[in-house]
């Protein structure tokens, strides 16, 4: 999957940028002032040759061309200052396979492509863009239906090459923090979460063992070195913190963790060390007392 942002004359951003993606995982990174694809993986460096990297660029570029010269005429006429989407192929577990190009144009419309039929789909208030963007894509199918096909044999390929990296499972450590407003009147519970991967996770609020629907704020972050953390804030309604904790599923783990408020999180996989020095640094900063 290639993420790609078109931005029109924003300062200090290239006009076009894309981020490739194998799961959750950044692989590649291409923009328009480099003007060249770059690894981001050790092992998609050692195992992927120079000519790759050459087609991978071609095909940003291609990208980049149909969207400037069609897509951002348009955005123009509504004060747009960028359109984002992607492109890319998945390969399911029966061996079926699809192509796609995918346009947002923030909260105006959508509109989704399959690259084998170049058939588009669009909602929203710009979907009268779908026959024009049809007929973009038909214009150049054969080239859109030759990036689906080498998009499936890379895929496959860096699904080989990379498969130590794509299993690796990180357990995470999970803290309850409380923070007090200035004038105690009201309180909050921050959960956090961290270092964990992959990134899907599924982690709730329980107030009296009871899931918590509404109310919370959750957030997931990036950490430096490729795993991910999670913050939940959720406003104490009965000012009780004793009544909540915070219960955690995620790949890495053998059972659901569930930590209460005033209590402490534990996880077997983790070495209490560097994860502690970690969440509290993150905790000073969030200001959690």
């Amino acid at each position: 999957m290639h993420l790609y942002i078109h931005s029109n004359n924003l300062p200090d951003l290239p006009a076009f940028s894309v981020p490739g993606m194998l799961d959750n995982l950044q692989t590649e990174y291409y923009d328009s002032l480099l003007n060249k694809t770059e690894p981001r993986q050790q092992w998609m460096a050692d195992n992927f040759a120079d000519d790759y990297w050459l087609e991978q660029t071609k095909t940003a570029d291609t990208i980049h061309r149909l969207l400037s010269s069609n897509i951002a005429r348009l955005t123009m006429l509504t004060d747009v200052k960028y359109f984002q989407g992607l492109w890319g192929c998945t390969l399911y577990d029966n061996n079926s396979t699809n192509g796609f190009i995918k346009l947002h144009l923030n909260t105006f419309s959508e509109i989704e492509c399959d690259t084998s039929t170049v058939r588009c789909n669009a909602t929203g208030a710009l979907a009268f863009l779908k026959n024009i963007i049809t007929r973009i894509f038909t214009k150049d199918i054969t080239f859109i239906q030759s990036m689906c096909t080498s998009c499936i044999q890379h895929l496959q390929k860096a699904l080989q090459v990379g498969k130590a990296a794509l299993d690796k499972k990180v357990a995470p450590k999970v803290l309850v923090f409380q923070r007090q407003s200035p004038s105690e009147e009201s309180a909050s519970l921050l959960c956090l979460i961290t270092p964990f991967y992959p990134r899907a996770v599924n982690a709730t609020w329980l107030r009296n063992g009871e899931a918590v629907s509404d109310g919370y704020v959750v957030q997931v972050l990036p950490n430096h070195d490729e795993t991910y953390r999670m913050e939940i804030l959720i406003e104490i309604q009965d000012n009780d913190p004793k009544n909540y904790s915070c219960q955690v599923q995620h790949s890495s783990l053998s059972k659901t963790l569930t930590v209460r408020s005033g209590g402490r999180g534990s996880s077997d996989t983790i070495s209490p060390g560097p994860v502690l020095g970690l969440l509290a640094v993150l905790a000073i900063m969030a200001g959690v007392v």
